[in-house]
């Protein structure tokens, strides 16, 4: 999820475990990307985070065009000092300056007087049925290692399975890294179990501005 894609870039190497070897892998990005297309709510149903860290329940994300281009209001349900907690949050979310049309985007975060930028892409997508995200990001010293966090988003709460599961999978299989660990990806479901919780808590600690 975006949250925890920010969490990884926000802790960098103080908090990161680069347990992949060698620097991140050059990959191919969803062509000609319709951005209001992909626009609209979407599930987090299963991801692959390479430090093995935790996969939050629930998640839902909510894209919307503007004038300026992307926002995010992500909501999702985090164990919190023992209490389940669902939490959210709102970002800019935008192409970045030389995407073009190639599903590269970045997440804007004001820490004091700077502004932090995370980028992300999106492998492949159909639409109306499942988006695949992808981050990567390496250590630049002499020992070249790497954590990727990739997660799989889909239109329904349903669980993943038949036509959608099957583009999912083909897809997967396009990248070896990703289909190597195949078998690590979490998977989550969206029912009244995953979906409790009994505090509530929001917090805009994103942009509300971007560029």
């Amino acid at each position: 999820m975006i949250y925890f894609l920010f969490c990884l870039c926000l802790v960098g190497v103080l908090g990161a475990d680069y347990t992949l070897p060698g620097v991140c892998p050059n990959v191919k990005v969803q062509e000609n990307l319709d951005y209001t297309k992909f626009s609209g709510i979407w599930h987090h149903v299963a991801a692959y985070a390479s430090d093995g860290r935790e996969i939050y329940d629930c998640a839902i994300l909510d894209f919307q065009e503007d004038n300026l281009g992307y926002t995010l209001r992500e909501t999702y349900v985090d164990l919190d000092d023992g209490n389940r907690t669902q939490k959210s949050y709102f970002a800019r979310v935008d192409p970045t300056f030389d995407a073009g049309n190639s599903a590269q985007f970045i997440v804007s975060h004001e820490a004091g007087d700077k502004v932090l930028q995370f980028p992300f892409m999106i492998l492949s997508t159909d639409y109306d049925g499942y988006a695949i995200a992808y981050f990567c990001k390496w250590l630049k010293e002499k020992e070249r290692k790497h954590y990727v966090f990739t997660w799989i988003l889909t239109r329904s709460k349903e669980k993943l399975q038949g036509d959608t599961l099957k583009k999912v999978e083909d897809t997967l299989s396009k990248y070896t890294e990703l289909a190597e660990h195949r078998q690590a990806f979490v998977f989550k479901e969206f029912n009244d179990a995953t979906c409790s919780f009994t505090k509530k808590f929001e917090s805009d600690f994103f942009t509300s501005n971007f560029w």
